[in-house]
């Protein structure tokens, strides 16, 4: 965010894509960006804005004349923006910077599908007479230079090391116990379900007292989680139950 807000203010012409997979992901990063120009009158310009299946045709019309910053989809990419490419002329001319968050989630038939769109959407811009630099922000992908190449089209440079400040971590590996009255298919062993397993760690911290974050891989299996670990806490500490939330 900082780097592509530092380029539209010292450039009160350029623009910015923003594509991410998901609309609550975008959602939170248009918010985060809009507190950020608020409290800057350099940044006044900027206009973030988000452009989606639900976004008006009035906001729409909006965002094309004004704003620099577009918050949308690799779906709204393929069938408005480009599509439209002429009516976008003002955003392609002056394009800096494409960001493409969470970008191993582009892999597969739909992978090849968002590939294709962003080699159309670099050649628009170079129609347009723009070089956009690309940033891809993953947190998984185990050899990122190289899937974003592939992804763009383009050669990639890997960022992998964290220069942001942070205190002492440790990183252990826990593995669920063994249930001993129950066996699995010809008698192998079974173990304890890692959302009740990590249901019973969260409330272990939380009577601790330690700030704790559980990701679960889906939104209902954090519903589930955080409802085992305020069970437990009602057996055990029952002033900590509204202390964790999904």
């Amino acid at each position: 965010q900082l780097r592509v807000l530092t380029a539209l203010a010292a450039d009160p012409q350029a623009t910015a894509l923003y594509l991410s997979p998901t609309k609550a992901l975008g959602a939170d990063q248009l918010r985060a960006v809009t507190e950020l120009t608020m409290m800057e009158p350099e940044l006044s310009t900027v206009a973030a804005c988000a452009y989606d299946g639900d976004t008006s045709t009035e906001m729409r019309q909006w965002a094309r004349r004004h704003s620099r910053w577009i918050f949308t989809n690799p779906d709204m990419l393929h069938v408005s923006l480009l599509p439209g490419h002429a009516r976008w002329a003002r955003m392609l001319r002056r394009l800096k910077y494409v960001v493409i968050d969470e970008c191993h989630s582009y892999r597969g038939v739909f992978g090849s599908h968002v590939a294709l769109i962003l080699r159309r959407l670099r050649r628009l811009a170079r129609h347009y007479g723009a070089d956009p630099v690309f940033i891809l922000a993953s947190a998984t992908t185990g050899e990122p230079a190289d899937a974003a190449s592939r992804l763009i089209g383009a050669p990639c440079r890997a960022v992998t090391e964290d220069g942001s400040p942070h205190g002492p971590r440790t990183v252990a590996m826990w593995e669920p116990p063994l249930l001993r009255e129950v066996t699995g298919e010809h008698g192998a062993p079974v173990r304890r379900a890692a959302g009740t397993e990590a249901a019973r760690l969260l409330a272990d911290l939380v009577v601790e007292g330690a700030r704790t974050l559980t990701f679960v891989r889906s939104r209902h299996g954090a519903e589930l989680t955080a409802m085992g670990a305020r069970r437990l806490l009602a057996a055990a500490a029952p002033d900590l139950v509204d202390r964790v939330a999904a």
